[in-house]
């Protein structure tokens, strides 16, 4: 039952205001149970923006208390995991500390997604996480999981959000000790190169891992099943025959000749794979195979299953080996597809033995002795429980952010994690304030049907749609008053449309789809990394079409400015982009208000406190970039000093101009592109693209896709000899060395304003990044 106090705030408000059917919440009770029920996630530093922006109390004239905002410094950083904690990418496991923006790591559907960010936080609190399957992951406190918990009695399930350090306080168990929170399943996995070819057959190499031998002259493989011989597919010229004992299967050649000067397929692909002459103990299974399709991998798991797998009942499965990296490399292949598993052990008198318990959703076995005796489990299905929350220590903690819709990622033993955004508040409160009027076509002197919009702008439109139908959308699904008072409407895909024609759009800033809308707020996500060329800025394009909206359909004549809210959002990535000229700009205007935080005050300086309560910092020199004694700063005033927890001095002393602008916000002071004109290059991409397209439209690569081994294709040979010149500049920086290449050649001479000037043709431009720290 509401307070009495709030009814009368209620009562009083909607009497002073009969525009409204309801009062709008504050800024501070829609973070609450009863809106959004984030107040306990949201850190200390970013409430404290928000109220800064939309005020403590409830204006019925505007959203906000300022007309223009920026909410800048260290944003985005909020949640993560210890630096070395693996995340699964296209090509295997990664360190999450050695991403880097443009990366690419698996997400909860089993594709890859693009890493958007990559924020170091310094030496921070850790937790660890356990689940019901044995697995465990260290985070900090901040980490947002993504958890389902069953709603009622019933087995419909439903999703919500907690931090580690919630869930570090909560109950995990209900009421009969059965385990109350599970994390999404990854999909099965799609590798990068999954589809490379493999030379023996999946369920073959599956078999001879389990049951071959491969430290005699031949080949060999154990068992009785003939029912194998079904599915066995043989390398070209390889035969397989009983032994004369009976007990194994022979590989070798077909015919004499092939014996002699061909030697065995299989037995070569054996020996390529560094397999020849390993025992059962040593035998593991090559990486191509552990990357490769769905499929192959379903194949590979059912020949370890069909060769040394076993079944008890009808759905209690186990893989037995005594070698324990094959048993590991099972488990993998399993979570890979979507299941889980453990892996024990029993002592037998002259060895140990592991073994594998295994809950795949699909068939693990193939030779119906097995096969058709097992059955998936109707009500324990593959999931990972919660089973504690416990504090670690402390650890170099890294926090990454991905384009998924999910916002998920798969990280060490294939648990999914999430990462999240700010304009998953801003939005829904803004229509939220908007929902609560009687008639806002009216309130607005707009005629009735006219649609009142939100703009979402980000890089690309697909960027908006990610955040908009992924965070945003989330946060309105679990809020109790958008389920009673203002849901969308679920029919549009494009939009979230909701009742009264309030509308919220993605999209870009080179595109003008939002034109000939009534544009009340927008968000401009990620100002400094919209596109920008010698002629224009994108980002400034975007701000001034959306801010021209809102003045033009908005505008209140008492006061001269409009009645809506612009609210950019992002770090300062170089001293002149476009956030850092906004902020100047924003700073002169009276309407307008710049939010500007570092981490730590993100997060809140109660987390960098000694034993005493006082902070545990020091000071440091950002024009300088070096530590200044403690006793000095008492007697020294200097603005370019900031104060700094002991918890991120390694990060400053590392790479101070990375962990000014990751950290602290400060953008370099400069920063000048090695090729500036980057439009100039995107259009000899294009023609050159056009010109080398093959008839099937697919157009051939110039440049190997290895990194660490750069190679010239053939299309970049040249047809003639004519002499090349080639330039090549090294930039030294802390951010990692830089080294440019260009190769070009006069072609011909043209005429231009009568004179005869070489037609200058770029071979090519190769640009090479070391990683941060490290030398060309």
């Amino acid at each position: 039952m509401a307070d009495a106090s709030v009814l009368i705030a209620e009562f009083n408000f909607l009497k002073e205001n009969p525009q409204f059917e309801q009062r709008p919440a504050s800024i501070v009770e829609f973070l609450g149970p009863d809106y959004l029920n984030v107040a306990d996630k949201v850190r200390p530093g970013i409430r404290k923006a928000l109220i800064k922006i939309f005020g403590s109390g409830v204006s019925p004239f505007v959203i906000s208390q300022a007309r223009r905002a920026m909410f800048t410094g260290a944003i985005g950083i909020g949640k993560g995991e210890l630096a070395t904690e693996p995340v699964l990418t296209p090509t295997g496991w990664q360190a999450i500390g050695t991403l880097r923006p443009g990366d690419k790591v698996i997400g909860s559907t089993g594709f890859a997604v693009n890493v958007t960010g990559v924020y170091p936080r310094g030496v921070l609190p850790t937790y660890d996480v356990s689940f019901s399957d044995g697995s465990r992951l260290t985070v900090d406190g901040d980490h947002i999981w993504t958890v389902e918990k069953r709603v009622g009695r019933g087995r419909k399930m439903e999703r919500v959000n907690f931090d580690t350090r919630t869930l570090a306080g909560m109950r995990l168990r209900y009421d009969n000790n059965s385990w109350l929170y599970s994390i999404p399943m990854v999909e099965p996995v799609h590798y990068a190169n999954e589809e490379q070819e493999v030379p023996i057959q999946p369920y073959l190499m599956g078999l001879l891992m389990g049951d071959g031998c491969f430290t005699r002259g031949t080949i060999t493989l154990a068992g009785d099943d003939f029912e194998m011989l079904d599915y066995i597919e043989l390398p070209d010229g390889v035969t397989m025959e009983r032994s004369l004992k009976g007990r194994d299967w022979r590989f070798s050649d077909k015919t004499q000749e092939q014996r002699l000067h061909n030697g065995n397929a299989l037995t070569k692909w054996i020996r390529a794979f560094g397999l020849y002459g390993k025992n059962s103990h040593q035998k593991t299974i090559p990486e191509l195979y552990m990357r490769s399709s769905p499929a192959n991998r379903l194949e590979l798991l059912r020949g370890l299953m069909d060769s040394d797998g076993s079944l008890f009942g009808r759905n209690s499965v186990r893989f037995s080996s005594g070698n324990y990296e094959l048993c590991k490399q099972v488990l993998e292949l399993v979570q890979s597809l979507g299941g889980t598993g453990s892996i024990g052990k029993f002592e037998r008198r002259d060895t140990t033995e592991y073994w594998v318990a295994i809950n795949s959703p699909v068939n693990p076995f193939k030779i119906s002795r097995k096969a058709n005796v097992w059955r998936p489990r109707k009500f324990r299905k593959p999931m990972r429980y919660i089973t504690s929350v416990t504090p670690s220590g402390t650890g170099d903690i890294v926090c990454i952010a991905v384009d998924a819709v999910d916002q998920l990622y798969v990280t060490s033993n294939f648990i999914v994690t999430h990462n999240t955004t700010v304009a998953s508040i801003v939005i829904p409160y803004m229509v939220h304030w908007v929902s609560c009027l009687k008639n806002p076509q009216d309130y607005f002197n707009f005629m009735d049907g006219s649609r009142i919009a939100f703009m979402l702008m980000s890089t690309s439109e697909s960027q908006a749609k990610e955040v908009l139908f992924g965070d945003i959308k989330a946060r309105i699904n679990h809020s109790p008053w958008f389920q009673k008072n203002c849901m969308y409407d679920k029919e549009f895909k494009n939009q979230l449309r909701f009742p009264k024609d309030i509308w919220v759009l993605p999209g870009n800033s080179q595109e003008t789809a939002f034109e000939g809308y009534n544009i009340l707020g927008g968000i401009l996500d990620e100002g400094d990394s919209h596109k920008k060329t010698k002629d224009k800025d994108y980002a400034e394009q975007g701000y001034d079409t959306i801010h021209s909206r809102i003045d033009s359909r908005f505008n209140d004549p008492e006061t001269g400015d409009h009645r809506g809210l612009l609210l950019v959002i992002g770090q300062m990535k170089s001293a002149n982009g476009f956030m850092s000229k906004k902020r100047k700009e924003l700073e002169q205007d009276r309407n307008a208000l710049v939010v500007s935080m570092t981490i730590w005050e993100s997060v809140g300086w109660d987390k960098f406190t000694n034993e005493h309560g006082e902070r545990d910092s020091f000071w440091y020199d950002k024009k300088r970039k070096q530590i200044v004694p403690n006793l000095v700063v008492e007697f020294v005033k200097n603005p370019d000093l900031i104060e700094i927890p002991n918890s991120y001095k390694k990060n400053f002393l590392n790479n101070p101009e990375k962990a000014l602008r990751d950290l602290a916000g400060i953008p370099p002071s400069s920063e000048q592109p090695f090729i500036s004109l980057t439009d100039r290059i995107d259009e000899c991409t294009e023609r050159w693209e056009e010109s080398h397209r093959m008839p099937d439209g697919t157009v051939p690569v110039p440049v190997g896709a290895d990194p660490s081994h750069p190679t010239l294709g053939p299309s970049v040979v040249a047809t003639d000899s004519l002499r090349r010149a080639m330039h090549i500049d090294v930039a030294i920086s802390g951010e990692g060395d830089a080294l440019g290449l260009a190769m070009g050649h006069v072609a011909r001479l043209v005429e231009v304003d009568d004179e005869l000037k070489p037609y200058i043709v770029f071979d090519f431009l190769l640009r090479i990044k070391a990683m941060p720290g490290t030398e060309i």
